[in-house]
């Protein structure tokens, strides 16, 4: 058993008593919302539903198409029509002409997307409700002689290591 002086007995009991009367009273407490005139009964907390306004439908439609100082293209045209569906397009191409489009609809059916490529290492495919749609370029090689035998094996090389004092980083804001 804890050794308490009467002083810190008082404490606890006081303690004690007011958790006690939050948890018999707090059924019964409302919050106050920033809003002016909006209250909002107990129960009704974080977590609880609410009734979300609906709005009807706004068409838009917006786009860019920029290219950097590398040559580098970025683009994205999106449309959305009375009926609040959402069509249209994402992507970029490099300077060497590895691209990547993404097109999409977004209706009441959900999100669907193409996705066109032609970067190294990727495969078709479907997966979600996305389409993939691969075309790697075809990379030529250096043309070898037909008397060349192929190598046996390689040579391993070791990555180089480094001894010396490790460099200070500094970070800044």
């Amino acid at each position: 058993m804890l050794n308490l002086g009467y002083e810190q007995k008082v404490l606890v009991a006081l303690a004690f008593a007011v958790a006690l009367a939050v948890v018999q009273v707090g059924s019964q407490i409302q919050f106050v919302n920033r809003r002016p005139s909006a209250i909002v009964a107990a129960g009704a907390g974080p977590g609880a539903p609410v009734a979300e306004p609906v709005y009807p439908p706004q068409p838009y439609s917006f786009g860019y198409d920029n290219v950097d100082e590398y040559g580098t293209q970025s683009f994205r045209k999106e449309e959305s029509d009375a009926n609040n569906v959402k069509t249209g397009y994402y992507g970029y191409r490099d300077a060497n002409g590895t691209f990547r489009k993404v097109t999409y609809v977004a209706d009441a059916n959900g999100f669907r997307a193409t996705v066109d490529m032609n970067e190294p290492g990727t495969v078709s495919g479907h997966t979600a409700d996305a389409v993939f749609s691969s075309r790697q370029a075809q990379h030529l090689g250096v043309a070898k002689s037909a008397s060349a035998p192929a190598p046996a094996f390689a040579v391993p090389v070791q990555a180089p290591f480094y001894q010396g004092r490790p460099t200070r980083v500094l970070f800044t804001n």
